[in-house]
């Protein structure tokens, strides 16, 4: 597009659209804030808000086409060296984690609006107005280059590629789209802030194309390349961010199983051990009782228990003196050398005079 020479055509229709959209956008947005409307900073009391740099720069930007449109080339060079230090400055905080005090250089926030970095625009925010402030300063330069439709191209369509990308993220409700890591999310009228912003570019850049080159323009292929490439970008970094958090999940839900194993394992342990310890507490304060008594209870913990082969008692001499049931645990009833067997009742009968102290032991299946 030569100097003071603006096309009337399409074009310029479309930057009149985009810069008028963009500054009512801004301006509604300062005004919300600092009226408190809600309305205006919220697209929804569940969605974040845009932050007042975020509607200052929009404002700008929508200042810099409509100057542009009009042949105002100098107000649009102010906007877009503001639009980019803001841009810029806002990364420079998150990458070296500062504060140059930019974020509520408008208005103090308040800290329960957003819990971190009160004021501060997202980074993909940042970003999208980064590379649209330094395409409004090429697009007010008087003097034409070579590469610069193609320039100011894809910076517009990689522009419109992120927000379209956060908007279908908001559209299926896939927060990894429009949320990257832990950093804050892009408000949704953002999104549509920045399609505008790239329409008015992209609409500089075609005709800026079309004044150096007879014929069809050859710009169309590359751009559309290049947004193909941004979104598939933008979707892959957002299912990336979801598989890891599927991971995390699995990882978390496998911990918590492997607790909830744990716990079973040892209630069923010590519901066990306490069958064994009223046995034994139960011939310590009524004395000895009958051995058909006693294979009678331990038959009941071998069934009730299915991790018992079998239960004998031993004696201080380390003997086997009853064993219930005799079934399956012929190797342990050879142990009872002062003992014989009964068929009757399945245990080890008492054949002669045993010490009063004694211990139930247990014998587990394998497994």
């Amino acid at each position: 597009m030569v100097q003071g020479n603006t096309s009337i055509g399409w074009p310029k229709l479309v930057m009149l659209v985009a810069g008028g959209g963009c500054s009512l956008l801004g301006l509604a947005v300062l005004l919300g804030w600092y009226s408190s409307n809600e309305v205006l900073i919220h697209a929804s009391p569940a969605l974040p808000p845009m932050q007042p740099n975020t509607a200052l720069n929009f404002w700008l930007c929508g200042t810099g086409l409509l100057a542009l449109a009009f042949g105002w080339w100098s107000l649009t060079a102010v906007s877009g060296v503001i639009v980019v230090t803001v841009g810029l400055l806002t990364f420079f905080q998150y990458m070296f984690t500062i504060d140059v005090g930019i974020d509520q250089c408008l208005m103090v926030i308040e800290i329960t609006r957003q819990p971190i970095f009160p004021g501060r625009m997202a980074p993909t925010t940042a970003l999208c107005f980064t590379v649209s402030g330094f395409a409004l300063g090429s697009m007010s330069r008087r003097a034409q280059h070579q590469y610069r439709p193609l320039v100011l191209g894809s910076g517009a369509v990689m522009v419109m590629a992120i927000a379209l990308a956060m908007l279908v993220g908001y559209a299926t409700n896939t927060t990894d789209l429009y949320r990257w890591g832990p950093y804050i999310q892009m408000a949704l009228h953002t999104t549509f802030g920045f399609v505008l912003v790239g329409m008015g570019i992209l609409a500089f850049a075609w005709v800026d194309d079309r004044a150096q080159l007879t014929g069809t323009p050859t710009l169309l292929p590359i751009l559309v390349g290049i947004g193909v490439l941004t979104a598939t970008l933008c979707a892959w970094e957002a299912l990336g961010a979801q598989e890891r958090a599927y991971i995390r999940h699995m990882i978390q839900a496998e911990t918590a199983s492997g607790g909830s194993i744990r716990s079973a394992l040892e209630t069923g342990l010590e519901a066990q051990i306490r069958g064994l310890q009223r046995i034994a507490k139960r011939w310590e304060s009524a004395g000895r009782p009958t051995q058909e008594n006693w294979a009678s209870e331990a038959l009941l913990n071998v069934r009730d228990f299915r991790g018992y082969q079998g239960i004998g008692w031993i004696d201080p001499t380390f003997h086997v003196r009853w064993l219930a049931p005799i079934q399956g645990n012929e190797e342990a009833a050879g142990y009872a050398s002062a003992a014989e067997r009964s068929p009757a009742d399945g245990a080890i009968h008492d054949v002669g005079s045993e010490p009063a102290d004694c211990q139930p032991c247990h014998r587990s299946r394998p497994g």
